[in-house]
């Protein structure tokens, strides 16, 4: 769904600050990510994700999340429902973290007309018994090959994967964002 209220747009800066403010509480970020409090607990505690209490001093802090730090989180929970292992899918984390803030800027530019975007993906695959990811149009990689990811992956006998595409999880990841810090209207059910 375009946003179409170019009012609503213009109330906040895409900067670097606007992705790296510390701004959304743990319930936020739960809603936000669609992941489960004792699975980010778990994460925090294996040190799988950034540790949003940085810098606060004293006991009692709570921790506070960047939208950074909500496509890191968002990103771990898809490759974990998909059954990557955590250790690969907090590596790949790292990476889709500029490759979305990128995405985003894009789109943001385009007022989200999806048809003005590049296809972007990356393919995060298993192969002679080792784990690899592949980036398609964002992050230098090549561009989607004639025949599209399948015959890519059947070319090179790729046992397992998980194809994430950029701009979908752009598009989903920052409705919620900004439904969850009011520019946008909560979605209807």
């Amino acid at each position: 769904m375009p946003i179409t209220d170019h009012k609503a747009m213009s109330t906040i800066t895409i900067n670097e600050d606007f992705f790296r403010e510390p701004r959304f509480r743990p319930p936020q970020v739960l809603r936000i990510c669609r992941v489960d409090r004792d699975n980010l607990l778990d994460w925090h505690r294996r040190e799988l994700i950034p540790d949003a209490r940085a810098g606060a001093k004293g006991r009692g802090h709570r921790r506070l999340y960047s939208v950074r730090d909500t496509i890191y989180i968002n990103t771990v929970r898809i490759l974990a429902e998909a059954d990557a292992p955590l250790q690969q899918a907090s590596l790949l984390a790292s990476d889709m973290v500029d490759a979305v803030t990128e995405s985003f800027c894009l789109q943001w530019k385009t007022g989200r007309d999806f048809s003005e975007l590049p296809d972007c993906s990356v393919v995060l695959y298993r192969s002679d018994n080792a784990w690899h990811h592949q980036w398609f149009g964002i992050k230098g990689g090549e561009s989607i090959p004639d025949g599209g990811l399948q015959r890519w992956m059947r070319d090179r006998h790729i046992e397992s994967s998980v194809v994430l595409d950029i701009n979908s999880i752009v598009f989903t990841l920052f409705d919620r964002i900004l439904t969850e810090m009011g520019i946008l209207p909560p979605a209807q059910q």
